[in-house]
C-alpha cells in the first residue's frame, strides 16, 4: 500500500514538477484528497492517521525533500496516548428500596452497559442517590444540601430542555459532570441516557489510571420514570453494586516531516508547520449524535495542504534558481499529529529534536487558513514576538499578496493560542499563526471541501511563500521578544 502511495505521489509531483508558481489546482486537491472520506477524519492512533502520514511522507520523498529524523526517516513516532476498552468485569447489580415500583432487582452487563476511564476500574457497593442532571451553576445546582460522600450518584444526561439549551451548554459534558461528583465524595455515578437515543463511544474518552468514582452509561429505563424528576433530587433510590474493568492499548502518533535540502549543524531553520489530524468518525458530540465522518477540511486539511504545495514551490526553486537560498539557511516542512489531543505532536518535535531549537529563525503556523471572508479578514498571531522588522515584514506581505481590497489584516496580540506554534513560542522562537476563523462547522461532519474558498487559501499560500522568501534574506535573524496577550 505505502509503494502505491508513493508511485501516485511521484506521478502528480512530475506532472507539475516545471510549474514555477504556486499552483491553485495543486492546493484544491490536497485539500479534496485530505478531507475524503477514504482518510476516515484523520483521528490519531487510527488506521486513518497512519495512512494520512505515510500519504504525507511519500509526498515528500517524491519531491525529493530530506528525511529529517534519525535513521532518516520522515516519520517520527512518539506515545500518543492511551486507548481503553471495556473489560469483562464491568457490570451493574441495582436494587431498589422498599416498594418503589422500579420492577425488579437487575443485573447488567455487556452492551447494555459501557463504562467510562474516567478513574480506574474497581468495585464499589453504596446506596445510590438520584442527582437529576448533576448540574451545579448559577441558574441551577442540583448538589445543593445533598450529601454525595460515599454514595452513587444518578445523574440524567444533558441538562433541562435538551442537548440544545445554551444555557447549561458547558455543564452538560460527561467529564464536567463528572467532576463535580468527584467533588462531591461520591464513590460511583450512574449516567442515564434515553432508550433508542444514539450512545457515546468509549474511543472518545482519554482514560485516567487514578483512583476516583467508578462511572458506568445505560439507559434510563433501568429505572421508573416517576422518580427521575426534580423534586426526587437526593432522594436514595436503591442500592447498586458497580463493578469497572479496561483493556488499555497505547496508541502511536506520527509527525511528518522533511528538509529543502540536507541538513547540516548551524544551519538557520525555518519551520512551516500544520497539523493533520482531526477527530475521526463517531466522535461524541452533546449537540449532534449522528455516526459521521469529521472530514476536517478547513481543519486542517487546509494547513496541511499549504504546507504541501510550498514545499513543492520551494523545492522546484532550489532547482532551478542556484544560491537562491544560502547554504547556511534550510526549511523544515513538518505536519504534526496530536494536535486535537493537545498539541501532543508539536511539543514531542520541540522536546527531543535533533538539531538546536535556538537554530530555529521562526515557525509559521498554518491552521484552518480554508475560510478566508473579507470581512472578517486573515487572523495572524505572533507579530511581536520578535523586534519590530518581523511585523513590518508580515504587513508588508499581506499588501503584496494580493488579497481583495477590503480584506481586513487581524494581528493577535501574544504567542500563546491552541494550536501547534505554542510550545515553539515558549521554547522562545518568533512565530506567527495563521488562521481564517472559527466558522459553525468546526468540529461537526459539515466541515468538508466544498465549504472551503480556494483562491483565499491561494493567496494566503502566497503570502506565506513571500515572508518566508523576506526572512531568507534579512541580513540580521529576527530576535525573540515576549507578547503579551491583551484582553478583548
Amino acid at each position: 500500500m505505502r509503494t502505491l502511495i508513493f508511485l501516485l505521489c511521484l506521478l502528480y509531483y512530475c506532472r507539475y514538477d516545471n510549474q514555477a508558481e504556486l499552483q491553485k489546482k495543486d492546493l484544491s486537491y490536497f485539500v479534496s484528497h485530505l478531507s475524503s472520506d477514504s482518510f476516515g477524519g484523520r483521528e490519531s492512533g487510527t488506521n486513518d492517521a497512519i495512512k494520512t502520514a505515510n500519504f504525507l511522507a511519500s509526498t515528500y520523498q517524491a519531491y525529493h525533500l530530506y528525511p529529517p529524523f534519525e535513521g532518516r526517516k520522515y516519520q517520527q513516532t512518539f506515545s500518543l496516548r492511551k486507548l481503553a476498552t471495556a473489560g469483562k468485569m464491568t457490570s451493574l447489580r441495582w436494587k431498589p428500596i422498599g416498594t418503589l415500583p422500579s420492577h425488579t432487582d437487575k443485573y447488567l452487563t455487556g452492551k447494555k452497559l459501557l463504562p467510562f476511564p474516567f478513574a480506574k476500574g474497581g468495585r464499589v457497593q453504596a446506596k445510590a442517590v438520584f442527582m437529576g442532571y448533576c448540574i451545579r451553576s448559577k441558574k441551577r445546582n442540583d448538589f445543593l444540601k445533598v450529601n454525595l460522600r460515599g454514595k452513587i450518584a444518578i445523574c440524567l444526561r444533558y441538562g433541562p430542555g435538551g442537548p440544545k439549551n445554551q444555557m447549561y451548554r458547558r455543564h452538560m459534558p460527561f467529564i464536567v459532570k463528572y467532576r463535580r461528583i468527584k467533588e462531591a465524595g461520591a464513590a460511583g455515578v450512574i449516567f442515564l441516557g434515553e432508550q433508542n437515543k444514539t450512545k457515546p463511544k468509549l474511543k472518545a474518552f482519554i482514560p485516567s489510571l487514578e483512583e476516583g468514582p467508578l462511572a458506568v452509561f445505560t439507559d434510563a429505563n433501568l429505572f421508573n420514570h416517576i422518580h427521575l424528576s426534580n423534586q426526587n433530587i437526593g432522594k436514595i433510590l436503591g442500592n447498586a453494586t458497580l463493578q469497572t474493568s479496561f483493556h488499555y492499548k497505547n496508541l502511536k502518533g506520527q509527525n511528518v516531516a522533511a528538509f529543502l535540502k540536507p541538513y547540516h549543524k548551524g544551519q538557520k531553520i525555518i519551520v512551516l508547520g500544520a497539523h493533520y489530524d482531526h477527530i475521526g468518525k463517531e466522535r461524541f458530540n452533546i449537540q449532534r449524535q449522528a455516526e459521521k465522518i469529521y472530514n476536517g477540511a478547513d481543519d486542517n486539511a487546509s494547513g496541511t495542504a499549504a504546507v504541501l504545495e510550498l514545499a513543492r514551490f520551494f523545492k522546484g526553486k532550489e532547482e532551478k534558481t542556484s544560491n537562491w537560498i544560502r547554504n547556511s539557511h534550510n526549511i523544515l516542512f513538518i505536519n504534526f499529529d496530536g494536535e486535537e489531543y493537545g498539541l501532543l505532536g508539536s511539543w514531542e518535535f520541540v522536546r527531543s529534536s535533533s538539531f538546536p531549537i535556538e537554530d530555529m529563525i521562526t515557525m509559521i503556523n498554518l491552521d484552518m487558513i480554508g475560510r478566508l471572508r473579507p470581512k472578517k479578514g486573515l487572523n495572524i498571531q505572533g507579530a511581536m514576538t520578535a523586534n519590530q522588522v518581523w511585523k513590518e515584514l508580515i504587513q508588508s506581505c499581506f499588501h503584496k499578496a494580493g488579497f481583495p481590497s477590503h480584506t481586513k489584516l487581524n494581528l493577535i496580540s501574544g504567542g500563546i493560542g491552541p494550536s501547534d506554534h505554542t510550545p515553539f513560542y515558549k521554547k522562545k522562537i518568533p512565530i506567527a499563526f495563521f488562521n481564517t476563523g472559527i466558522h459553525s462547522q468546526y468540529h461537526k461532519p459539515e466541515d468538508d471541501f466544498e465549504l472551503i474558498r480556494i483562491e483565499g487559501l491561494y493567496q494566503i499560500t502566497y503570502m506565506v511563500q513571500l515572508l518566508v522568501q523576506e526572512v531568507l534574506n534579512l541580513d540580521q535573524p529576527l530576535r525573540f521578544r515576549p507578547s503579551l496577550t491583551k484582553k478583548n
